[in-house]
Protein backbone atom coordinates (compact mmCIF):
# COMPACT_ATOMS: atom_id res chain seq x y z
CA UNK A 1 0.00 0.00 0.00
CA UNK A 2 1.26 3.02 -1.31
CA UNK A 3 2.34 6.19 1.44
CA UNK A 4 2.05 9.96 1.09
CA UNK A 5 6.14 9.96 0.24
CA UNK A 6 6.03 7.28 -2.49
CA UNK A 7 2.34 8.49 -3.86
CA UNK A 8 4.46 11.81 -4.80
CA UNK A 9 8.16 9.89 -6.09
CA UNK A 10 7.42 10.88 -9.70
CA UNK A 11 6.61 14.26 -8.92
CA UNK A 12 10.78 15.50 -8.07
CA UNK A 13 12.06 14.07 -11.54
CA UNK A 14 12.88 16.57 -14.09
CA UNK A 15 11.75 15.79 -17.54
CA UNK A 16 10.13 17.81 -20.37
CA UNK A 17 6.63 16.85 -18.93
CA UNK A 18 7.36 18.21 -15.92
CA UNK A 19 8.37 21.14 -16.40
CA UNK A 20 5.33 21.61 -18.92
CA UNK A 21 3.06 24.75 -17.18
CA UNK A 22 0.55 23.60 -15.27
CA UNK A 23 -2.27 25.17 -16.97
CA UNK A 24 -0.92 23.06 -20.33
CA UNK A 25 -1.19 20.09 -18.71
CA UNK A 26 -4.76 20.31 -17.45
CA UNK A 27 -5.69 21.51 -21.20
CA UNK A 28 -3.91 18.49 -22.79
CA UNK A 29 -5.50 16.32 -19.92
CA UNK A 30 -9.37 18.17 -21.35
CA UNK A 31 -8.65 17.54 -25.00
CA UNK A 32 -6.91 14.21 -25.28
CA UNK A 33 -9.55 12.62 -22.90
CA UNK A 34 -12.38 14.39 -25.79
CA UNK A 35 -10.72 13.39 -28.61
CA UNK A 36 -10.42 9.83 -27.06
CA UNK A 37 -14.28 9.96 -26.75
CA UNK A 38 -14.57 10.15 -30.70
CA UNK A 39 -13.32 6.78 -31.14
CA UNK A 40 -14.14 3.60 -30.57
CA UNK A 41 -12.62 1.12 -33.37
CA UNK A 42 -10.04 -0.85 -31.56
CA UNK A 43 -6.88 0.19 -34.32
CA UNK A 44 -7.48 4.01 -33.32
CA UNK A 45 -7.98 3.01 -29.34
CA UNK A 46 -4.53 0.86 -29.62
CA UNK A 47 -2.41 4.22 -31.68
CA UNK A 48 -3.55 6.44 -28.56
CA UNK A 49 -2.40 3.61 -26.11
CA UNK A 50 0.70 3.94 -27.88
CA UNK A 51 1.35 7.51 -27.46
CA UNK A 52 0.27 7.32 -23.67
CA UNK A 53 2.81 4.99 -23.33
CA UNK A 54 5.34 6.98 -25.31
CA UNK A 55 4.23 10.13 -22.70
CA UNK A 56 4.66 8.34 -19.35
CA UNK A 57 8.12 6.77 -20.36
CA UNK A 58 9.77 10.09 -21.52
CA UNK A 59 8.06 11.34 -17.97
CA UNK A 60 10.05 8.12 -16.98
CA UNK A 61 6.92 7.52 -14.12
CA UNK A 62 7.25 5.05 -11.73
CA UNK A 63 4.47 2.67 -11.69
CA UNK A 64 4.47 1.60 -8.10
CA UNK A 65 3.11 4.11 -5.91
CA UNK A 66 0.05 4.57 -8.98
CA UNK A 67 -1.02 0.78 -7.92
CA UNK A 68 -3.33 1.30 -5.92
CA UNK A 69 -4.95 3.66 -8.73
CA UNK A 70 -4.29 0.99 -11.52
CA UNK A 71 -6.20 -1.57 -9.34
CA UNK A 72 -8.90 0.73 -8.96
CA UNK A 73 -9.33 1.34 -12.36
CA UNK A 74 -8.78 -2.32 -13.17
CA UNK A 75 -12.22 -2.63 -10.97
CA UNK A 76 -13.78 -0.23 -13.40
CA UNK A 77 -13.04 -1.55 -16.29
CA UNK A 78 -14.35 -5.39 -15.27
CA UNK A 79 -17.74 -3.54 -14.32
CA UNK A 80 -17.74 -2.10 -17.68
CA UNK A 81 -16.90 -5.40 -19.23
CA UNK A 82 -19.83 -6.99 -17.82
CA UNK A 83 -22.41 -4.67 -18.36
CA UNK A 84 -21.35 -4.69 -21.72
CA UNK A 85 -21.97 -8.26 -22.03
CA UNK A 86 -25.40 -8.55 -20.07
CA UNK A 87 -27.33 -5.26 -21.37
CA UNK A 88 -30.07 -5.17 -23.12
CA UNK A 89 -29.45 -5.09 -26.94
CA UNK A 90 -31.88 -3.84 -29.82
CA UNK A 91 -33.18 -6.98 -32.12
CA UNK A 92 -31.28 -5.45 -34.87
CA UNK A 93 -27.79 -5.96 -32.96
CA UNK A 94 -28.91 -8.89 -31.54
CA UNK A 95 -29.33 -10.86 -34.67
CA UNK A 96 -25.37 -9.65 -35.44
CA UNK A 97 -24.27 -11.96 -32.74
CA UNK A 98 -22.76 -15.57 -33.19
CA UNK A 99 -23.01 -16.45 -29.53
CA UNK A 100 -25.59 -16.01 -26.69
CA UNK A 101 -25.52 -17.35 -23.93
CA UNK A 102 -28.64 -17.31 -20.94
CA UNK A 103 -26.88 -17.12 -17.62
CA UNK A 104 -30.14 -17.42 -15.55
CA UNK A 105 -32.22 -14.09 -16.70
CA UNK A 106 -29.61 -12.54 -18.37
CA UNK A 107 -28.51 -13.00 -22.44
CA UNK A 108 -24.66 -13.03 -22.48
CA UNK A 109 -23.28 -12.05 -26.78
CA UNK A 110 -20.37 -11.86 -28.21
CA UNK A 111 -20.89 -8.07 -29.39
CA UNK A 112 -21.76 -7.28 -25.97
CA UNK A 113 -18.21 -8.67 -24.64
CA UNK A 114 -16.58 -6.88 -27.54
CA UNK A 115 -18.55 -3.35 -26.80
CA UNK A 116 -17.69 -3.97 -23.06
CA UNK A 117 -14.18 -4.30 -23.60
CA UNK A 118 -14.17 -1.31 -25.87
CA UNK A 119 -16.10 0.76 -23.12
CA UNK A 120 -13.49 -0.74 -20.25
CA UNK A 121 -10.52 -0.05 -22.66
CA UNK A 122 -11.56 3.65 -23.57
CA UNK A 123 -12.20 4.21 -19.52
CA UNK A 124 -8.25 3.33 -18.76
CA UNK A 125 -7.19 5.26 -21.51
CA UNK A 126 -9.16 8.13 -19.99
CA UNK A 127 -7.30 7.24 -16.54
CA UNK A 128 -3.64 7.35 -18.33
CA UNK A 129 -3.20 11.06 -18.70
CA UNK A 130 -5.10 11.67 -15.45
CA UNK A 131 -2.63 9.72 -13.52
CA UNK A 132 0.14 11.08 -15.90
CA UNK A 133 -0.43 14.65 -14.75
CA UNK A 134 -1.08 13.66 -11.21
CA UNK A 135 1.96 11.83 -11.14
CA UNK A 136 3.99 15.17 -12.83
CA UNK A 137 2.27 17.94 -11.01
CA UNK A 138 2.53 19.31 -7.36
CA UNK A 139 -1.41 19.31 -6.14
CA UNK A 140 -0.41 22.88 -5.30
CA UNK A 141 0.95 23.93 -8.59
CA UNK A 142 -2.42 22.49 -10.19
CA UNK A 143 -4.64 24.49 -8.01
CA UNK A 144 -2.60 27.77 -9.05
CA UNK A 145 -3.07 26.51 -12.26
CA UNK A 146 -6.79 26.60 -12.14
CA UNK A 147 -6.70 29.56 -10.53
CA UNK A 148 -4.94 31.06 -13.29
CA UNK A 149 -7.22 29.96 -15.70
CA UNK A 150 -9.98 31.64 -13.99
CA UNK A 151 -11.33 28.51 -11.61
CA UNK A 152 -13.00 29.74 -8.41
CA UNK A 153 -10.38 29.35 -5.67
CA UNK A 154 -13.07 27.29 -3.79
CA UNK A 155 -13.15 24.65 -6.78
CA UNK A 156 -9.14 24.78 -7.16
CA UNK A 157 -8.70 24.19 -3.23
CA UNK A 158 -11.28 21.41 -3.22
CA UNK A 159 -9.09 19.64 -5.84
CA UNK A 160 -6.26 20.38 -3.95
CA UNK A 161 -7.33 18.93 -1.33
CA UNK A 162 -8.75 15.63 -3.05
CA UNK A 163 -5.37 15.33 -4.23
CA UNK A 164 -3.43 15.48 -1.18
CA UNK A 165 -6.22 13.49 0.23
CA UNK A 166 -5.56 10.12 -1.47
CA UNK A 167 -2.68 9.11 -0.43
CA UNK A 168 -3.45 9.51 3.37
CA UNK A 169 -6.47 7.19 2.48
CA UNK A 170 -4.15 4.82 1.35
CA UNK A 171 -1.88 5.28 4.10
CA UNK A 172 -5.23 4.73 6.77
CA UNK A 173 -5.73 2.06 5.03
CA UNK A 174 -2.19 0.68 5.74
CA UNK A 175 -2.63 1.48 9.29
CA UNK A 176 -6.01 -0.50 9.79
CA UNK A 177 -4.92 -3.36 7.69
CA UNK A 178 -2.13 -3.95 9.97
CA UNK A 179 -3.81 -3.36 12.93
CA UNK A 180 -6.48 -5.89 11.77
CA UNK A 181 -3.47 -8.47 11.09
CA UNK A 182 -2.56 -8.37 14.49
CA UNK A 183 -6.04 -9.04 16.06
CA UNK A 184 -5.86 -11.77 13.67
CA UNK A 185 -7.17 -11.62 10.26
CA UNK A 186 -5.48 -12.35 7.10
CA UNK A 187 -5.32 -10.49 3.72
CA UNK A 188 -2.65 -12.98 1.80
CA UNK A 189 -4.97 -13.24 -1.23
CA UNK A 190 -7.49 -11.54 -3.19
CA UNK A 191 -10.35 -14.06 -1.53
CA UNK A 192 -9.48 -12.93 1.63
CA UNK A 193 -9.07 -9.10 0.73
CA UNK A 194 -12.72 -9.26 -0.70
CA UNK A 195 -13.84 -11.29 2.39
CA UNK A 196 -12.22 -8.85 4.90
CA UNK A 197 -13.32 -5.70 2.95
CA UNK A 198 -16.79 -5.26 5.18
CA UNK A 199 -14.12 -5.14 8.59
CA UNK A 200 -12.10 -2.58 6.83
CA UNK A 201 -14.80 -0.08 5.34
CA UNK A 202 -16.09 1.29 9.30
CA UNK A 203 -12.77 2.24 10.56
CA UNK A 204 -11.57 3.51 6.80
CA UNK A 205 -14.64 5.89 6.75
CA UNK A 206 -13.94 6.78 10.91
CA UNK A 207 -10.54 8.20 10.17
CA UNK A 208 -11.20 9.54 6.84
CA UNK A 209 -14.27 11.68 8.62
CA UNK A 210 -11.70 12.96 11.33
CA UNK A 211 -9.01 14.00 9.25
CA UNK A 212 -11.59 15.91 6.85
CA UNK A 213 -13.06 17.54 10.00
CA UNK A 214 -9.31 19.03 10.86
CA UNK A 215 -8.95 20.07 7.50
CA UNK A 216 -12.33 22.13 7.97
CA UNK A 217 -11.30 23.35 11.16
CA UNK A 218 -8.00 24.25 10.06
CA UNK A 219 -9.22 26.52 6.95
CA UNK A 220 -12.38 28.00 8.87
CA UNK A 221 -9.22 29.38 11.33
CA UNK A 222 -7.06 30.88 8.72
CA UNK A 223 -10.04 32.71 7.70
CA UNK A 224 -10.22 31.04 4.21
CA UNK A 225 -12.69 32.87 1.71
CA UNK A 226 -12.12 36.08 3.38
CA UNK A 227 -10.25 37.72 0.90
CA UNK A 228 -9.36 37.16 -3.17
CA UNK A 229 -6.12 34.84 -3.68
CA UNK A 230 -4.65 36.18 -6.73
CA UNK A 231 -0.60 36.09 -5.55
CA UNK A 232 1.83 33.14 -5.32
CA UNK A 233 4.88 32.96 -3.60
CA UNK A 234 5.94 30.85 -6.61
CA UNK A 235 4.56 31.80 -10.07
CA UNK A 236 4.83 30.76 -13.11
CA UNK A 237 4.95 31.72 -16.72
CA UNK A 238 4.21 30.41 -20.15
CA UNK A 239 7.66 29.26 -21.81
CA UNK A 240 8.34 28.82 -25.23
CA UNK A 241 7.82 24.93 -25.15
CA UNK A 242 4.34 25.33 -23.60
CA UNK A 243 3.31 27.10 -27.07
CA UNK A 244 4.21 24.33 -28.95
CA UNK A 245 2.94 21.67 -26.79
CA UNK A 246 -0.72 23.68 -27.21
CA UNK A 247 -0.17 24.26 -31.18
CA UNK A 248 0.52 20.49 -31.05
CA UNK A 249 -2.58 19.57 -29.36
CA UNK A 250 -4.17 22.23 -31.64
CA UNK A 251 -3.02 19.92 -34.46
CA UNK A 252 -4.10 16.73 -33.28
CA UNK A 253 -7.39 17.60 -32.50
CA UNK A 254 -7.99 19.11 -36.28
CA UNK A 255 -6.22 16.01 -37.19
CA UNK A 256 -9.05 13.67 -35.14
CA UNK A 257 -12.07 15.40 -36.41
CA UNK A 258 -11.05 15.95 -39.71
CA UNK A 259 -10.27 11.54 -39.27
CA UNK A 260 -14.00 10.81 -37.33
CA UNK A 261 -16.09 13.12 -39.28
CA UNK A 262 -14.92 13.99 -42.96
CA UNK A 263 -13.29 10.32 -43.78
CA UNK A 264 -16.09 8.68 -41.33
CA UNK A 265 -13.09 6.43 -40.16
CA UNK A 266 -12.22 5.54 -36.20
CA UNK A 267 -15.98 3.99 -35.05
CA UNK A 268 -17.22 -0.02 -35.03
CA UNK A 269 -20.59 0.08 -36.51
CA UNK A 270 -22.07 -2.26 -33.38
CA UNK A 271 -20.68 -0.03 -30.71
CA UNK A 272 -23.28 1.13 -28.45
CA UNK A 273 -22.12 3.08 -25.54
Amino acid sequence: MANPIEFFNNIQKDTWIHRLDPRVKLISVLILGSVLLLFTHPAYLAGWTILFLILWASARIDAKPLLALLYGGAIMVFVYVLYGTFVAYPEDILALAHVKLWIGPFLATDIGFVNGLILGYRLLLLLMPVMLIMATTEPTQMAKGLMKMGVPVSISFTILATLRFLPLVFEVTARVMEAQRVRGLTYTGWVDRIKNFQYLLLPLFINTLRSSRTLGLSVESKGFGARRWNEFYRDFQMQTSDWLILFALAVITMAALYVRFVLNLGWTPVFRP
